[in-house]
């Protein structure tokens, strides 16, 4: 027959995964927990004279020198897939009805605006007022998020979801070179005001969908995803 742990064993495995072992985000002491609790148990069933605390050690030991900081970095890397995954998804919801008439909406206002005003225009000042509504914007979003982290246990999922991470540095980064190009080049036939349009309207699909879109929706992916944990 199978030893399950206690609840009072288990909480104390919670409390050495976040305390000894660092761990600060509940997901992934959940995946080690239970990862550690499955082998205690195998231990205590095969050895009936095995007590509790050698189980835990001889458990621990199998993580090796770098301890769970691998399984950190194994569910940052398959987190940061599926939240591609989601970006992509939610990028093509903006060229499908209804949202796709927002999308329309922005690239005419941007094409309108460039062309009427393609020989006097200053893109300089544009990019630099672009770059200073991105940069508020995500200053807002960071003291948000730290003022939300402090109320509530932290979650690698909902980290993740709220734009730390690779994807949202690469768009940004992306954006920023956008500007730098176009200030060193100069767009006044059709066709070059339409490719400007066009991409500044990229870059605001991508800054709302990773800033708001996506955050909005985080509660209800991690109660998705950890149903039978969030009440």
């Amino acid at each position: 027959m199978k030893k399950e742990l206690t609840k009072e064993q288990i909480d104390v495995l919670y409390e050495f995964v976040e305390k000894q072992g660092k761990v600060p985000y509940f997901d992934v002491q959940i995946e080690i927990v239970d990862h550690l609790a499955n082998d205690i148990e195998m231990q205590l069933e095969e050895d009936e004279n095995m007590d509790f605390n050698k189980a835990f050690r001889n458990a621990f030991k199998k993580f090796g020198l770098s301890g769970f900081q691998k399984l950190i970095d194994e569910n940052q890397r398959r987190l940061q897939k599926e939240y591609g995954k989601l970006l992509w998804k939610w990028f093509l919801k903006y060229f499908t009805f209804p949202r796709i008439m927002k999308s329309l909406f922005i690239f005419v206002f941007i094409f309108s605006l460039l062309f009427h005003f393609k020989e006097t225009f200053d893109l300089q000042m544009i990019n630099i007022v672009f770059l200073v509504f991105f940069g508020v914007m995500f200053l807002i979003k960071i003291i948000r998020d730290k003022f939300q982290f402090q109320k509530s246990k932290k979650w690698l999922l909902k980290e993740v979801l709220k734009g730390n991470n690779q994807y949202t540095s690469f768009t940004l980064n992306m954006i920023y070179m956008f500007t730098i190009f176009t200030e060193v080049s100069e767009f006044k036939n059709l066709f070059q005001v339409f490719i400007v349009s066009l991409i500044y309207t990229i870059s605001f699909i991508l800054f709302d969908i990773i800033f708001r879109e996506i955050p909005k929706h985080s509660n209800k992916l991690l109660k998705e995803r950890y149903l039978n944990i969030i009440s």
